[in-house]
């Protein structure tokens, strides 16, 4: 938070190996940028 206001948000998902599958990037304009990890957790 910055002066009361979220700036960014950041949401993860993990596989049930706790290994990251998925991350959801949303900045202050609401844009959300999405990545997805394979097995490795590299990028994909």
């Amino acid at each position: 938070m910055v002066y009361g206001e979220v700036e960014m948000e950041h949401r993860y998902q993990y596989d049930e190996t706790g290994v990251l599958r998925r991350a959801e990037i949303s900045d202050i304009d609401g844009e959300v940028t999405v990545l997805t990890f394979d097995e490795n957790s590299r990028r994909t």
